[in-house]
């Protein structure tokens, strides 16, 4: 348990952790559960996975938007050469994330909260299309990172091409 407390990045805690417990928090006034404090373990991991929904949803929705419209721009590999000279750009991106993660996290909720007006019958289904359009969020999260990898990968190798 130690081991995994220290794998826990800062990241972690205001990206995933602290929008998440408080989708827990909403989720048990909503009352789509009913786990007490005594599962600590659970509640732990629940928030976790619905913080890192809201952060998905963030990325994969709400910062696609923000770009096309403007208001906040990508020079990904200028900011991957920054990041080697500048050490306060990952404190300023955490920041940056957070508030994308806790608006994310607010469409999560203003979803959950629309599917209690449904009528009882078609709440079953409605959590497998909550479920699949999990796995299309995940899905597309997964590319998104493999693209940033590759990109990262190719602006390191043309640094140590021009350094040669």
């Amino acid at each position: 348990m130690d081991e995994i407390i220290k794998k826990i990045s800062a990241y972690d805690v205001f990206n995933s952790l602290i929008p998440g417990g408080a989708l827990v928090y909403f989720l048990k006034l909503l009352g789509y559960i009913n786990i007490s404090a005594d599962n600590i373990i659970l509640l732990i991991v629940l928030a976790y996975i619905l913080g890192l929904a809201g952060s998905r949803i963030g990325s994969i929705i709400l910062e696609p938007i923000a770009i096309k419209r403007g208001w906040i721009r990508r020079d990904y590999e200028g900011y991957v050469k920054a990041q080697k000279s500048d050490e306060r750009i990952m404190l300023l991106t955490t920041i940056s994330n957070m508030y994308r993660s806790i608006a994310g996290s607010l469409i999560v909720l203003a979803l959950l909260a629309l599917g209690t007006l449904a009528p009882e019958v078609f709440r079953r289904w409605l959590l497998v299309v909550y479920g699949i359009a999990c796995f299309a969020l995940f899905f597309k999260s997964w590319i998104k990172q493999e693209d940033y990898v590759a990109r990262r990968v190719e602006i390191n190798r043309k640094d140590a091409d021009g350094n040669r």
